[in-house]
């Protein structure tokens, strides 16, 4: 009877294992996916020092984050009226104060698996944002950093977040559905 149990656990687990790595696979393809729409960018419409996206001077409606960022500075794209879409590879761990505040027409964000934290004020006023998927890899939200997101409507939280400042979701007032995992 206890090799049965334990047969029927090992079998359990295995498609835990199974369903946890296809949904990744998901993820990753939706991610190359994105990656691979045109983006027309190049490397001088960033300065980048030490790892860190200090300000984002180029003029495209989608911006994919070099692999080479590890940190996006403080308002790097504040007030871009221009983007539309974000991709961030998996290489960027933290996004620093209001780095993408008052981007009007920002509608999409793209976050790979390795980002740990978002600071205050990241999508402050991203008036056309309407949902966002954060990757399990986030500990840390930041206050402010939804408020004001006119059109925010869903947002999935990550399974180990340590942490939810105040006032996060502030003004989001057509927000429907936050998306707590089960821990």
């Amino acid at each position: 009877m206890r090799r049965k149990i334990k047969f029927i656990l090992i079998l359990i687990s295995i498609e835990l294992i199974i369903i946890g790595l296809f949904s990744m696979k998901l993820y990753a393809l939706n991610l190359n996916d994105c990656i691979q729409e045109k983006t027309n960018i190049s490397d001088d419409e960033f300065i980048i020092k030490n790892g860190e996206l200090k300000k984002y001077i180029g003029e495209n409606k989608i911006v994919l984050i070099p692999n080479n960022v590890y940190e996006i500075g403080n308002h790097a794209f504040f007030h871009n009226d221009n983007i539309e879409k974000v991709i961030m590879p998996s290489s960027v761990k933290s996004v620093k104060e209001a780095a993408f505040s008052e981007c009007k027409n920002l509608k999409e964000v793209y976050i790979d698996y390795g980002l740990e934290i978002l600071e205050k004020e990241v999508f402050l006023k991203c008036s056309s944002l309407m949902t966002i998927n954060l990757p399990d890899s986030v500990k840390y939200i930041g206050p402010l950093c939804f408020a004001q997101c006119d059109n925010l409507e869903q947002i999935n939280l990550p399974h180990d977040i340590n942490s939810i400042e105040e006032y996060t979701f502030a003004y989001c007032f057509a927000l429907k559905n936050i998306i707590i995992p089960d821990n």
